[in-house]
């Protein structure tokens, strides 16, 4: 989804792994798991290929760790060590003003919001993008 959005409006994608495929793959054939049973429940050949994509188009990957690169993406075909960079878990607050404190909503070159900030990741109560977009540009018609 990632590399899709970001070639329709022609950014760059800057991608943050999380739980990877073939190392699920792997995991799940070590503990016994038949391989038709793995595609069945997790669609692994369609995660897989979804990484491989991703890993081949963006133009930066942020890693957890460097385990995670080292040993967990180096798995992977379109692997391109240049591409990584390993960013641990955290937030520094100091570095964040909030919009009120501003007083504006952030503009970019072309005065879209699209190009500012774009969150996607699954719908899923685990992943809360909407709440968060709403908090981040509370735009009157936006939602």
């Amino acid at each position: 989804m990632g590399c899709r959005i970001a070639g329709w409006l022609g950014i760059p994608l800057v991608h943050t792994g999380h739980s990877l495929g073939r190392v699920k793959q792997q995991r799940l054939l070590e503990q016994g798991t038949k391989p038709e049973v793995i595609e069945e429940n997790f669609h692994i050949s369609t995660r897989i290929e979804a990484e491989e994509i991703t890993l081949a188009s963006a133009a930066l990957v942020i890693a957890s760790t460097r385990q995670e690169v080292d040993q967990q993406y180096s798995i992977y075909d379109q692997y391109q060590p240049q591409r990584m960079v390993v960013v641990p878990p955290g937030v520094a607050l100091e570095n964040f003003t909030p919009l009120l404190a501003i007083g504006r909503l952030p503009q970019s070159s072309n005065n879209s919001i699209a190009s500012s900030l774009i969150l996607a990741s699954p719908s899923s109560w685990r992943f809360p993008v909407l709440p968060c977009a709403k908090c981040q540009y509370p735009c009157q018609g936006l939602w």
